[in-house]
């Protein structure tokens, strides 16, 4: 089994650059890593997940229903979804 968590990122913030464990499937390391993330991703949402559409359009989810979802996951790209959803 594949672990996407504990990966560094490197992020810039005001005070410059700085290091910290990856939150989002964009931010993994390798691009194997995103490819196993965003099928992993499909698997948990039962929805198809492409790397950089939002969810709910890759789903042809009307423009209500993606508003309306209580956990904002549709609203967001592939590459956005937190590494959260595989805990």
């Amino acid at each position: 089994m594949i672990e996407f968590h504990n990966h560094s990122y490197v992020a810039f913030g005001e005070r410059g650059e700085y290091t910290r464990f990856a939150e989002s499937i964009g931010e993994l390391p390798t691009l194997e890593l995103r490819i196993a993330a965003v099928k992993k991703a499909a698997e948990v949402l039962g929805l198809q997940v492409q790397f950089g559409v939002k969810v709910g359009h890759t789903n042809k989810f009307k423009l209500s229903e993606i508003a309306s979802d209580t956990s904002g996951l549709l609203s967001l790209r592939g590459d956005q979804l937190p590494l959260s959803i595989f805990n």
